[in-house]
């Protein structure tokens, strides 16, 4: 601490006894608050001198003429009202000339009305939906913030028009309404009203009476009809008690489909056992060979499971089916085919034990009854699958044909007796169907006819109480009223109710904060440019090297607490910036100088000429992405990501608090936000600094070497 207090008033010392360093301290302090006056001023209130904003304006409007002969210029009296409006610099002149100066940067945009202007306010809403047009050129080029301006100002100017085009219509419509309404006798059009709905009424009730006789006279031939319909139906049923049921045929034809399938199914299973078989031969091992016997067991198996289903299928017929005589032919012989597949099961079961045997025993007995016991297997397999597929199948196939024909015959039979009652029945259906139809039709029509002489009576009703009543003198009352009123009304229906909340007197006011965080930091730029930032060690050998840095920064802290203090005195005395509490604002601002300072003074002392470069990059960073004019949201996504990781943006909120009023304790949250840099620049500059001190020696050495640097 003796150290840091040696060097501070050592370093004090020395600058005030030279007089010509005190004058370029002084004028350190003064800069910063230069930087801060002059772009706050500029920025004082840019739009209240937009007067000075040149915008041409002229008109090609002809005029409209009414049907009475009334003749009405828009254009002019829309030129009449801007020669009263001092926000914008209006130049009245041609339409050429006005298309000229917006190309050559005389004004900053133009807008020109064209001839149909008035008739398209007028007329086109009533004719053809054309909409009135205002011609506007902006020149983009000369600058970008005034195009903004004027953009704003031909919105306010199309709003203006767009009020006056409603209230137009909604005048004309008055007006004509009045004129209609004078020219007619409300008692007389009420009284030719209710004759016209007194006659409606009496011919209604005459269409009532003969959609009743049409519809007496369809029940009558509905009912014929239904008579005939039965007779048709006696003859049908005598038929069907002649004619063969073909539920049999087709149940058999069913029956007989799926044993076809079952048929194939043994037929599959017999060809893969005797694969099976013939490959037990080709094998030389024992495993090899009991396994095929195992898989042709199974594929008989299979086989002898579909012939059960089989005759299951047949045993389960009616006794009057015409399969009957099929099945006694058949039932024997698949019998007798469950007999083979049975032996051959057998035979296999042998060949399984003799192929084991010869496993146990490698005698040439052994081996000949093995290979007796296979040949005895193919033989069995072969004379079984010969019988099926020569004896069986050819009977079933011989049955499905026999009952596909019978059904084919019967069903033709049926069909050529009973086609021509279809057709009677169809014919009458129809006409019945149709006589139905017409007669719902009919009685709706009589319901609605009902209704609406029910709804004349009482449209009859409510007008004769018209006359009688207060709202017909009420509903005139408000149509005669005044057309203009209305038409100020209905332009403007909604006003808006601002109410403002941390108001700020002027623009200056409001970029206050950003102007003076960024003239602080710039100060802390000029004092680490023009004042050394490490003592002389020699003139101080004990010095450690926090001391040393802490030293010297005392004299930084002092100045740039000095810089601040002529900076805020500045913006509140001499530039009278809005401040509802001038102490907090002080205060925020000498907060931000110790901060900004600390870090800039750390950054300089750990990495030298590195380091004044990269407090540069920061500053320019910040002044793009700090949200100190425009709202961060509105800024590209970098800026939105990394604001929040730099100094400025607390210390500006911290201010605008002060400038425009506090809100709970924010003021106090953005300060110990704000510190946290001030924290990270104390472990910069008193702990990671100290590695890179030979570096930075190192580098500033070679940069002297160069002789211009």
């Amino acid at each position: 601490m003796k150290n840091i207090k040696k060097i501070f008033f050592s370093d004090l010392h020395s600058m005030i006894r030279n007089l010509y360093v005190l004058i370029i301290a002084l004028g350190l302090c003064c800069l910063p608050a230069l930087y801060a006056w002059f772009n706050i001023y500029s920025n004082w209130d840019p739009y209240g001198n937009t007067g000075n904003i040149r915008i041409a304006v002229a008109s090609q409007d002809t005029g409209y003429t009414d049907a009475d002969g009334h003749t009405t210029n828009t254009g002019d009296a829309i030129l009449d009202t801007l020669k009263e409006n001092t926000s914008i610099h209006w130049v009245f002149t041609s339409a050429k000339k006005a298309r000229q100066s917006v190309y050559s940067g005389d004004c900053y945009a133009a807008v020109i009305l064209p001839k149909d202007f008035s008739k398209n306010m007028y007329n086109g809403f009533m004719q053809d939906l054309k909409h009135p047009q205002i011609i506007y050129y902006e020149n983009e080029k000369k600058n970008a913030v005034a195009t903004k301006i004027t953009d704003t100002a031909v919105t306010n100017l199309q709003n203006n028009v767009n009020k006056m085009y409603i209230s137009i219509i909604v005048q004309n419509a008055f007006e004509k309404e009045n004129k209609v309404i004078e020219e007619t006798d409300s008692h007389d059009t009420i009284s030719a009203l209710l004759k016209k709905v007194e006659q409606i009424s009496a011919n209604l009730s005459g269409y009532a009476n003969t959609v009743t006789s049409l519809t007496d006279a369809n029940k009558k031939l509905s009912v014929s009809i239904d008579g005939a319909k039965a007779n048709l139906n006696q003859i049908q049923k005598k038929l069907e008690k002649q004619a063969v049921s073909p539920k049999d045929s087709i149940s058999d034809s069913s029956l007989l489909q799926k044993l076809l399938q079952k048929d194939k199914a043994v037929s599959d299973s017999l060809s893969l056992a005797s694969l099976h078989i013939d490959k037990i031969k080709s094998l030389n091992k024992i495993k090899s060979k009991t396994a095929y016997y195992k898989k042709a067991l199974a594929q008989l198996e299979k086989a002898q499971e579909q012939l059960n289903r089989i005759t299951d299928a047949f045993q389960s017929l009616p006794s009057d089916s015409r399969l009957q005589s099929s099945y006694s032919h058949l039932l024997p012989k698949l019998e007798k085919q469950l007999d083979a597949i049975n032996a051959l099961k057998r035979q296999l079961q042998l060949g399984i034990t003799a192929a084991r045997n010869n496993a146990a025993d490698k005698s040439d007995k052994s081996r000949q009854l093995l290979e007796k016991a296979e040949a005895a297997c193919q033989n069995k397999i072969s004379s079984l699958k010969n019988e099926f597929d020569n004896v069986i199948t050819p009977l079933i196939e011989e049955a499905a044909s026999v009952s596909d024909t019978l059904q084919k015959d019967i069903s033709d039979a049926l069909l050529n007796i009973t086609e021509d009652i279809a057709l009677l029945k169809q014919i009458f259906n129809g006409t019945k169907s149709g006589l139905s139809s017409a007669n719902e039709s009919l009685t709706s029509l009589s319901e609605i006819i009902g209704q609406a002489v029910k709804d004349l009576e009482e449209i009859n009703n409510t007008i004769g109480s018209l006359s009688e009543s207060k709202w017909l003198e009420r509903a005139l009352s408000f149509i005669q009223g005044n057309p203009e009123e209305y038409g100020s009304f209905f332009s403007a229906p909604i006003k808006t109710k601002t109410e403002r909340v941390y108001p700020v007197e002027n623009y200056g006011s409001g970029v206050t904060p950003f102007y003076t965080t960024l003239a602080i930091w710039v100060g802390g730029i000029f004092l680490v440019s023009m004042i050394k930032t490490a003592p002389n060690q020699k003139k101080y050998p004990d010095a450690r090297p926090h001391e040393l840095f802490l030293g010297r920064f005392l004299l930084f802290f002092c100045l740039g607490q000095l810089q601040t203090l002529i900076i805020v005195i500045g913006n509140l005395a001499l530039l009278h910036t809005q401040c509802l509490y001038p102490k907090h604002f002080w205060f925020a601002s000498a907060v931000a100088s110790f901060t900004f300072l600390l870090l800039i003074y750390s950054f300089t002392v750990s990495f030298g000429d590195i380091g004044k470069a990269l407090i540069v990059v920061f500053v320019v960073i910040q002044i793009a992405g700090s949200s100190g004019t425009y709202p961060i949201e509105i800024l590209p996504e970098f800026y939105q990501r990394v604001y929040t990781f730099f100094p400025f943006p607390y210390a500006i909120n911290a201010m605008r608090e002060a400038i425009c009023g506090l809100n709970g304790s924010d003021f106090y949250i953005y300060l110990c936000q704000l510190l946290l840099f001030a924290f990270a620049a104390l472990i910069l500059g008193l702990v990671i600094r100290l590695p890179f001190r030979k570096i930075n020696h190192f580098v500033e050495k070679r940069m002297e070497d160069t002789g211009f640097m």
